[in-house]
This record gives structure tokens, C-alpha cells and sequence, in this order.
């Protein structure tokens, strides 16, 4: 299996990368994750951190979101998985890759 990681913060070039993930191995089964990066207040109150996190999209992100449902679906081999991310730094990308065992 192959497993494919998609970071976005999802604009108009999701689509795009989707379709070409799919591509990529059509006839083997796969899991494209994408990595939604969202932005994290910089605040040193837990509290205030949860009350400012955007938890919701907006219209246009959760019709891309279902677009790409809608293309993973008519791809019987393909899973996709949907990961939030407040922060990212190296080592907890490797860690992700590794486990998610992403190519």
C-alpha cells in the first residue's frame, strides 16, 4: 500500500493535488491524507487557546473537503483520511510519515 500526504490549508489547488494523488497508483489500494494546517493563536492561556481556535470551515473549504469525498469514492481502491494540525515542525512530520506509513 501506498499511502499519500497532502498538506493544505484548503484552497483551490486541493482539487488539483487530489486528482493527482489518485493518479499516481489508481489500481493499488492507497490512503491519501489530507493535512489540514490550521492557524494556532499565540497565546500561553489553555483556555483562551480553545475559545480562539477556528474549529469550523468556512462554505467554501467544506465544499472542497466534499469534493474530494466525492472523487475518493469513485475511486474504489482509495481511503482518505482527514488530519487538523495546529503546529508542525520536522520531527513530528517524520513521526506522522512513519506511522501513517506515507511514501
Amino acid at each position: 500500500m501506498k499511502n499519500i500526504l497532502i498538506p493544505t490549508t484548503l484552497e483551490k489547488d486541493t482539487i488539483q493535488a487530489f486528482k493527482v494523488a489518485l493518479a499516481q497508483n489508481a489500481t493499488q489500494p492507497q490512503t491519501i491524507f489530507l493535512m489540514l494546517l490550521k492557524e494556532s493563536p499565540d497565546v500561553a492561556s489553555a483556555a483562551y487557546w480553545l475559545r480562539k481556535t477556528q474549529h469550523e470551515f468556512t462554505p467554501q473549504q467544506e465544499a472542497l473537503l466534499e469534493k474530494c469525498r466525492e472523487l475518493a469514492a469513485a475511486h474504489p481502491e482509495c481511503k482518505l483520511q482527514i488530519h487538523q494540525q495546529f503546529s508542525i515542525n520536522a520531527p513530528l512530520l517524520r513521526n506522522f510519515t512513519e506511522a501513517c506509513e506515507i511514501g
